[in-house]
C-alpha cells in the first residue's frame, strides 16, 4: 500500500469513523438523559400521602398509587377539545399502579434504567392490598380494577371507584340549570347538551362500575410479583410485602381453569 493510500485511509478514519463514534456516544448520552428525565417525571407522580376528597378541588388519593385519569369524550370543535383536555377525574384503579411499578422495575432490570427506591416500590405494593376479591372467604390473588365497598342491598362486595362516585354525588345534588345557561350564553351550547346527557345517564354509569375481579388486573399483579421474586436481592422488603399480600397464588390458576373458554361440545359435533 503506497503512502497516498495510507494517508487516504487515515483521512477516512478521521472524517468518518471518529465522528460516527462521537455521534453514537452522544446518542447514548441523550438516550440516558431522556430515560432519567422520564424516570424522574414518573416517580414524582406517585402519591406521597393519603389525601381526602375535598370538593371541588381535590380528589381522594391513596399513598403509593400512580395517577390515572378518567376523561369524558367531548368530541367536536376546539371548545370541546379543550373541555376534554381540561376536565378529568382522578381514578383510583390498581392496574395503573401495578403496571407502572412493573415498567420501572423492568427498566432497571433489563434496560439500565435508574433504580427506584425500595420505599416507593413497597408503597406501590401496599396501595393495592385492598384490591383482592373480598367475596370469597379465603386468601386469594384475584384482583379487582377498583377498590371494593360492601353493598348491603346485594349482600356482597362490589367495585366502588370512590372519585367517580364523588363526582356523580355532587352532580346529583347540584342544580346545573344556571351553569348550563351560562355555557349557552358564552357559546358553549354543545358542552351544555353533553353535560345534560351525561347527568341523565348517572344510573347507567353507576351500574357499570360494579364489575367483578378480572384476569387483566389479576395477572398484572402476578407479573409484578414475578418480577419482585427475580429481584428480591435488590428489593427484599418489597418482595416480602408482595408475598404477605399473596399467600394463595394457586387461587389464580384455579380461577383460570374454572373460567377458561371451552367450545360448546354440541357445536363442535355439528361442525364435524
Amino acid at each position: 500500500m503506497c503512502k497516498c493510500q495510507q494517508l487516504f485511509l487515515i483521512h477516512v478514519a478521521i472524517t468518518v469513523l471518529i465522528p460516527t463514534s462521537h455521534a453514537e456516544k452522544l446518542s447514548r448520552n441523550v438516550a440516558k438523559s431522556t430515560v432519567e428525565s422520564l424516570f424522574n417525571i414518573v416517580t414524582s407522580e406517585q402519591v406521597k400521602r393519603d389525601t381526602p376528597f375535598i370538593p371541588p378541588l381535590f380528589w381522594e388519593k391513596k399513598r403509593g398509587m400512580w395517577e390515572s385519569d378518567v376523561r369524558f369524550y367531548f368530541h367536536g370543535h376546539e371548545e370541546l377539545f379543550l373541555m376534554r383536555e381540561a376536565f378529568k377525574i382522578y381514578d383510583d384503579n390498581m392496574f395503573a399502579t401495578a403496571w407502572i411499578a412493573s415498567c420501572i422495575l423492568e427498566s432497571f432490570r433489563y434496560g439500565n434504567g435508574p433504580k427506584p427506591t425500595e420505599e416507593a416500590m413497597t408503597a406501590a405494593v401496599r396501595s393495592i392490598a385492598e384490591y383482592h376479591d373480598k367475596n370469597v372467604n379465603y386468601s386469594n390473588s384475584l384482583m379487582t380494577f377498583w377498590p371494593q365497598k360492601y353493598n348491603a342491598t346485594f349482600k356482597a362486595w362490589s367495585s366502588y371507584p370512590y372519585n367517580l362516585h364523588h363526582f356523580f354525588d355532587i352532580a346529583a345534588s347540584t342544580n346545573f340549570s344556571a351553569f348550563e345557561q351560562f355555557l349557552d350564553k358564552i357559546g358553549l351550547h354543545d358542552i351544555e347538551v353533553i353535560m345534560a346527557r351525561l347527568l341523565a345517564s348517572v344510573n347507567g354509569y353507576l351500574h357499570a362500575f360494579m364489575i367483578p375481579p378480572d384476569f387483566d388486573d389479576t395477572f398484572v399483579n402476578l407479573g409484578l410479583g414475578s418480577l419482585l421474586a427475580e429481584m428480591k436481592d435488590e428489593f427484599p422488603e418489597t418482595h416480602a410485602q408482595w408475598q404477605s399480600q399473596n399467600t394463595n397464588v394457586t387461587s389464580v390458576f384455579d380461577a383460570l381453569k374454572k373460567y377458561a373458554y371451552r367450545p360448546n361440545r354440541m357445536i363442535v359435533i355439528s361442525m364435524l
